[in-house]
């Protein structure tokens, strides 16, 4: 498992969840809660790294990285 760098570019950040799905995944965390990602594409929006500018249990959750907004969907059971 490795945790999610939100420095990196929407690029980079979506190469890494690509390339460890379906194992060994990689993670985040929203509200201390531990989250495996599946997938991301990138968003419209502007955030700092790591900053959370939308969270909706249904679509995923919106991310500012080092250039723009990654959006990834995510689920904290382990199911997708």
């Amino acid at each position: 498992m490795a945790v999610i760098d939100w420095s990196k570019s929407a690029h980079e950040i979506d190469c890494l969840i690509r390339g460890l799905n379906p194992w060994p995944i990689a993670l985040t965390t929203l509200s201390g809660e531990r989250l495996k990602v599946f997938a991301a594409e990138k968003a419209a929006g502007n955030g700092e790294p790591g900053t959370v500018l939308e969270a909706d249990p249904k679509k995923g959750s919106d991310r500012g990285v080092r250039r723009g907004c990654a959006q990834t969907d995510r689920d904290s059971a382990g199911r997708r």
